[in-house]
């Protein structure tokens, strides 16, 4: 799948609208170094954290694809917007 995939679609009605990047994001999560990331995790778990939740922490979603918040009562995910430009930085950082 590229990532230019689903960036741009045509609803039912025909119109052109344009499928934004999201970043997910749970509260106290670091995305590295991938030790403390699981060491939170778990910590987070212990307390009554979703793991789920802690998982998609750092993922980069087409909004479209994303899944539907809040996953349960109590969820304090969000969902960051975020430009192609910085996800294709944060997943290519050799690319020109």
């Amino acid at each position: 799948m590229s990532v230019f995939d689903g960036l741009i679609r045509v609803d039912e009605a025909g119109n052109i609208y344009y499928n934004q990047w999201i970043e997910w994001d749970h509260l106290m999560v670091p995305n590295k170094p991938e030790l403390l990331r699981n060491i939170m995790r778990n910590i987070l778990a212990f307390f009554g954290h979703c793991k789920s939740c802690t998982s998609l922490d750092g993922c980069y979603l087409l909004d479209d694809n994303r899944p539907k918040q809040p996953l349960h009562e109590n969820c304090d995910c969000e969902k960051l917007e975020i430009s192609f430009s910085q996800v294709s930085k944060k997943l290519l950082p050799n690319a020109q």
